[in-house]
């Protein structure tokens, strides 16, 4: 059982009784049970936290701005002009790969495919405190977490989580906690940080290029660069049900200028032979195309033999020598690019940009010597952001 560790549980509950909300039936059955604490008397999260779920925003209402937008990852979505949360508020991702993630936040956020855990004006705990001991369950929340093609978790499952009563016992819990947590915390606020600074650099180098301006297509036709399309699976073929040497990450993979290949799923030798063309190289920048917009990165570092194939929700934009892969991937990230991606994108259903759009995206063509300068700044904030991510 992926939830609390129980004892007797044949005893009480009918296993055979299937259904939504068993977790929460089985977990209120057994409070008096669970060992996760010890001796500490626990309590359902909504005793001492008001709960509450974000908003969903579409693409007429994106304004690009400074507030980051909190959905089903890891990272900001993207950043808009407005909030609907103050700060010193908790975050837990609603779906994705990383439904059930827990993040704090000091200063105002926008939530969307996420909800947000305060703690009560009467609360014996602080909103951080709470973080501190959902942070400490972050693999527990996880698996609360369900669905066969798209993981989801809901305000219901979260509002009986079991938490300590607020005890001698919890206060020297959290004591414990705190000392575990709080520089990881404090890494993680640091963290945000950075990257502000960045995205905040990367625009203002935007802003000040007022001369050097070129469309995607008009780089393309001076063949400076090739704009290409993903490819869908055949209707005839699927995914792999097990592990293969061939890797067909979704747009939900696509994180934090990369691709996290480790939730990503896999293909069959027989299937990369019919969409080989469409596999992601060393040279690409990829480009989210359907459903979130936007997001843009590079291919990560696979094991020799793996290939990483691009799905149709993206498109590729291939550099050489002139256009830096890497100048190419941040300079797309600039709030005004942003800006101009999302617009370009269809508005009726599933936002979808097609490449015609794309080719019409407005960038700053530098020489080779601003584009080095460029990234060398880049490179030292990435430095910090690297050692900031590897310290949590």
């Amino acid at each position: 059982m992926p939830y609390y560790r129980i004892t007797e549980g044949y005893k009480l509950v009918d296993f055979n009784n299937i259904n939504n909300i068993n977790k929460i039936r089985i977990q209120n059955a057994f409070s008096e049970h669970i060992k996760d604490y010890g001796d500490v008397e626990t309590i359902s999260l909504r005793e001492y936290a008001d709960l509450e779920n974000g908003t969903s925003i579409t693409l007429d209402q994106i304004e690009t701005g400074d507030i980051p937008v909190i959905a089903g990852g890891r990272t900001p979505a993207y950043y808009i002009d407005e909030a609907n949360r103050d700060g010193d508020v908790i975050t837990i991702s609603k779906s994705g790969a990383y439904a059930g993630y827990v993040s704090y936040h000091s200063e105002p956020i926008f939530s969307s495919d996420s909800f947000t855990i305060k703690a009560k004006k009467n609360s014996p705990y602080t909103t951080r405190q709470l973080y501190y001991l959902l942070k400490n369950k972050q693999d527990t929340i996880y698996n609360y977490s369900a669905g066969s093609v798209q993981k989801h978790i809901y305000i219901s499952d979260m509002e009986n989580f079991r938490i300590p009563r607020s005890t001698e016992a919890s206060l020297n819990l959290l004591s414990v906690l705190k000392n575990e947590y709080e520089q990881k915390l404090k890494n993680e606020l640091e963290l945000q940080k950075q990257r502000n600074i960045k995205r905040e650099f990367i625009s203002n180098f935007v802003k000040n290029q007022k001369v050097s301006i070129e469309t995607l297509g008009s780089l393309e036709e001076k063949k400076i660069i090739k704009i290409s399309g993903g490819k869908r699976i055949p209707k005839e073929l699927d995914y792999s049900p097990f592990e293969t040497t061939h890797y067909y990450p979704t747009v939900g993979d696509f994180e934090d200028g990369g691709i996290n290949l480790e939730k990503s799923k896999f293909i069959d030798d027989k299937t990369f032979e019919v969409i080989k063309r469409y596999e992601l190289k060393e040279s690409d920048v990829y480009i989210s195309a359907a459903g979130t917009i936007g997001k843009v990165g590079v291919l990560p570092t696979v094991p020799e033999g793996y290939t990483v194939s691009l799905t149709e929700n993206a498109h590729k934009v291939t550099a050489n020598e002139l256009l830096h892969r890497d100048y190419i991937a941040q300079i797309l990230t600039a709030d005004s690019i942003q800006q101009q991606l999302n617009h370009s994108a269809t508005r009726t259903g599933t936002p979808k940009l097609s490449i015609s759009s794309l080719k019409n995206i407005q960038i700053p063509f530098v020489d080779a010597d601003m584009q080095k300068e460029f990234l060398e700044h880049i490179h030292t904030i990435d430095e910090t952001i690297n050692q900031l991510k590897n310290s949590l």
